[in-house]
C-alpha cells in the first residue's frame, strides 16, 4: 500500500471511515548514512570506548525503531562498493537492508550520498506515505528537508547518532527525537570473534616470515 492513508475506504461498494488509530498508523522508513556512522565509530574506537567497529544492525534497530512501527524500507547509503567493502556490502544485503550507492559526483561541492539521502527522505514521505523518518546520521545537510517535511506533512522524525558527531540542531529541536548512541555503544558494537582475530594475526605473521623468491636464472662467475 503506497501513498498516504485515505480517510475513507470502499469495501463491497460501501464506504467506511477509518478510525483515527488506523489513519495515524506508524509507517517508518530507516535511512543509515554509513559514511557518518562509520566515522563516529572510528572516533569512539580511538578513544578506547569500544574495541571494534563491527555493528550489530539487529540490536541497532531494536534501539532506534519505536514499538508499533511498520518498517516500509531500510536504506543503507554507502559511497562505493569497491575495494575491501565488497564483502561487507554483501553481508548488509543478506540481512535485508537495501544498499544505495550513488556513483555520480554532483557539482557545487555537494556529496552524492548526501543528495541521495535527501531524495530518499522526500520520496519516502511524499510518495511512499511514510509518517516516521528514522535517520541514522548526525550530518547537518538534512536539516532543510526535515524542517520542510515536519512543517508541511507533520511527520515524526527520529535522529540516532553519537552526540560528539551530531549537529546541534538535532539535539536542541523540540520537533525531533534524538537518540544518543554514545551510551548504547557497547550494545551496538560487536566484538570480533576470537577465531577471526586469530586468523588475521596468523596471516600477518606468515606474511612477515614469507621468504623471498629463489632466483632461477644463471649466475655469472667472475
Amino acid at each position: 500500500m503506497n501513498g498516504p492513508i485515505p480517510d475513507l475506504i470502499e469495501i463491497g461498494g460501501v464506504m467506511f471511515e477509518l478510525s483515527p488509530s488506523v489513519r495515524t498508523l506508524n509507517r517508518a522508513v530507516v535511512i543509515i548514512d554509513w559514511s557518518n556512522l562509520s566515522m563516529s565509530l572510528r572516533r569512539i574506537k580511538i578513544a578506547g570506548i569500544v574495541n571494534s567497529t563491527f555493528v550489530s544492525f539487529n540490536r541497532l534497530f531494536r534501539i532506534i525503531v519505536p514499538k508499533g512501527c511498520t518498517i516500509l524500507e531500510k536504506y543503507f547509503v554507502v559511497r562505493n562498493r569497491c575495494g575491501g567493502a565488497k564483502a561487507f556490502i554483501e553481508r548488509i544485503e543478506k540481512i535485508g537492508l537495501r544498499v544505495i550507492c550513488p556513483w555520480e559526483k554532483l557539482q557545487k561541492g555537494v556529496k552524492a550520498d548526501d543528495e541521495m539521502i535527501r531524495q530518499l527522505i522526500e520520496k519516502s514521505v511524499c510518495e511512499d506515505g511514510a509518517n516516521v523518518v528514522i535517520l541514522v546520521s548526525g550530518d547537518g545537510h538534512f536539516i532543510g528537508i526535515l524542517e520542510k517535511l515536519i512543517r508541511e506533512n507533520n511527520i515524526r522524525v527520529i535522529v540516532a547518532c553519537f552526540s560528539e558527531s551530531t549537529h546541534m540542531f538535532y539535539m536542541s529541536n523540540d520537533h525531533i527525537e534524538f537518540i544518543n548512541l554514545f551510551y548504547r555503544a557497547k550494545e551496538i558494537v560487536c566484538e570480533i570473534d576470537r577465531r577471526i582475530r586469530s586468523r588475521r594475526i596468523a596471516k600477518k605473521i606468515t606474511y612477515k616470515r614469507r621468504k623471498k623468491p629463489i632466483f632461477q636464472g644463471k649466475v655469472r662467475r667472475r
